[in-house]
This record gives structure tokens, sequence and C-alpha cells, in this order.
């Protein structure tokens, strides 16, 4: 599989220093392009490997500043050896081209029911979703919307799922001219997504195999309604229009900086970031005192409705939603957004004081 699998072992950047929440973009302009992440178009299965307590315990080991990891990409033999056998019609003539103008696949498309817990985002397309967060990737016997939902929904924290049908070859292309352009079958592929998904990130359009072309049609995206896990000791969490944009409290500013992560979207990744950044403190306090982080607001940050990975803002107080109003921002021809944004509030005793 690509390279967006290998994000999901968290990479993060170090605290800010604390100041007002006017918004930090320079994490997100270094995320990698849309159309170089996601499965690995060789591939019919990829099982979901996301692990969240991973996860969390890399969030800690974030605010000791753990450096994240990386796996060379490894080409195809182009062997000649047959593929799995594909279930989605194969035109007459086969031909990219014929394939994308198949009637079978819009009708599908555009017919699909959207499931419980789902909101359609994009259908009909002729890209598969590519960006931050891909994790994992099934291949279906049928166009069954509600059966690449289940998949998403066993596999927290799952945001999104994609939905196509993929012109695949029946064996693997050659390099030479021993099978350079064999036949086609067509792949139904359900592949699940760490963020939510848009149009906009339906831009990986297939591929050359040798002499081979791999396109794609019928592409449908959904996301899913927010559903998150509450860790213990938290209360929320609170889904927020915006992100937090807390005034001074009584003269004191309460924000204590953020951590940026562009592995899956998982909130209880910034509630641990927050508990870590506390004890962080308790250990390191200034004159018996310490700052003790009470307050978190996670959330996705899109650049032109491309999710470019997760923050989690920190607060010593708890902030309710009307202070939500940091929708974004505009940066010459680039819309920044704020998405799926969410607060948690933990109320443990702790006055910040070790004597």
């Amino acid at each position: 599989m690509r390279s967006a699998l290998i994000l999901s072992a968290l990479a993060a950047v170090t605290f800010a220093i604390p100041h007002p929440q006017s918004m930090e973009y320079a994490p997100a302009d270094d995320v990698p392009a849309p159309d170089s992440l996601g499965p690995d178009y060789a591939s019919t299965v990829e099982p979901v490997d996301y692990d969240p307590a991973a996860a969390i315990a890399s969030a800690v080991a974030a605010v000791e500043e753990a450096p994240p990891s990386s796996t060379p990409y490894e080409k195809r033999s182009g062997s000649c050896e047959p593929q799995p056998p594909g279930s989605g019609s194969v035109p007459n003539p086969d031909t990219p081209v014929a394939f994308l103008a198949l009637a079978d696949f819009p009708t599908l498309a555009e017919s699909a029911v959207t499931p419980p817990g789902y909101t359609k985002s994009f259908s009909n397309l002729q890209g598969s979703t590519g960006e931050l967060g891909y994790m994992g990737l099934y291949t279906l016997t049928s166009y069954d919307v509600a059966k690449c939902a289940q998949k998403c929904n066993a596999a927290y924290p799952c945001q999104a799922f994609n939905i196509y049908f993929e012109r695949d070859p029946t064996v693997d292309p050659s390099y030479d001219d021993t099978c350079p352009n064999p036949p086609s079958l067509t792949n139904i592929k359900c592949t699940l997504w760490g963020y939510p998904v848009f149009a906009e990130t339906a831009k990986n359009t297939g591929q050359w195999r040798s002499q081979f072309q791999v396109v794609i049609a019928g592409s449908n995206g959904y996301n899913k309604d927010p559903v998150y896990n509450t860790p213990p000791g938290w209360t929320g969490p609170a889904v927020l229009p915006a992100a937090i944009n807390a005034p001074l409290l009584y003269g004191e500013n309460t924000y204590m900086g953020y951590k940026f992560f562009e592995g899956v979207y998982n909130p209880s990744v910034c509630t641990a970031a927050c508990d870590a950044t506390t004890a962080y403190n308790r250990r390191h306090p200034s004159n018996c005192k310490y700052n003790v982080c009470r307050f978190v607001n996670a959330y996705v940050l899109t650049m032109n409705n491309v999710p470019q990975g997760f923050y989690c803002s920190m607060y010593s107080a708890g902030w309710d939603p009307s202070y939500a109003t940091n929708t974004g921002q505009t940066r010459g021809t680039d819309v920044y957004r704020v998405v799926d944004s969410v607060s948690f509030f933990n109320g443990t005793v702790d006055n910040g004081t070790t004597c």
C-alpha cells in the first residue's frame, strides 16, 4: 500500500508558545498532495491496521518530541501472474474509454441509498479518494454501499468511506512484450478513511501499469456523522461549529498551545496529549506551580476541501460552544476551513501545585 497508511504512525510538531489563538497554518502546508495517498492500485484487500491505543501512546510520546516513521514504496514486478477475479461489468470493446462510458456504473452510483448515520459527500465521479488518514481497502462482490458502511463502522475511528468501480488487469502486466496490456476485469472497491472525504479529494483517476490503463468510475463518498469515544476522566464531546477562539479569563490567557497530527483523526489523541501535557508540567513546576490542561478542542483543518491533518488546541479552562467562532480563513487562492470540531473537558481535581 502507498504512503498514506504510513502516516497512521502519528507525526506531530512541537508545542507552540501560548498566545491568542491565531490559527497556525505552517504544519498543514507540508502535507503531501492528495494523489500520492491511498491504496495501491494492484491491491484488492488491505485490512485496517489502525490501533487507537498505539495512536494515543504516540500522542503522549509526541509531547516528548518522538520522531515520525516512514517506509519506502515498493514497485510491482510485472510477472504476468493472474490477479483475483473481479465482480463488476466489463465493456465490449475492452478499452478504458468504453469503461468510462459504461452506463451500468453511473446508474448504480446515483441510485445508491445513503446508509443511516452517513451523509453523501459526492456521487458518480471518475476518481477515487486520495488524502491523509487512509485506513484500509476491501474488494466487494457488488456495489453494496451498506456493506462498505459496515466496514467503516467496525473500524473506529473511521470517518468516511469511498466506494467505486476500478478497471484492473486480469494478470499483472509485464514491462516487456509478454503481457503488457492484458484483458481487464472490474473490481468494486471500498476504501476507509480517518478524515471526511469531499469531491476535491477524489482525484485518483487511475494510472498506467505498463501499457494497461487503470481507470475509475461510479465513485461515491460518504461521511460519518460525528461519533467519538469519551476517554475516562473526560466529559464530552461537545460538537462545535468551528474552532474555539477564547478571550482572556480575568486577564489571564487560558490557551496553552496546540499539537498537530497527520494521522487518522481521533479526538482521543488530543485528550491524551492534554493529559500528557499536564503530567509534563507537573514534573517541571515553576515555584511549585504548573499549568493544568483541562480542556481540549480537536478539529480537522482542510485546504480547498482537502484535509491537511488535525489540531489539538489546549486550554487551562473550559469554554462553551458560543466561543467556537474560528471557521478558518482565505490565504491567496487557498481556502482553509475548520471541520469536525469537538471539545472535551476534564473536571479532575488538580490545583496545579506541588508544594
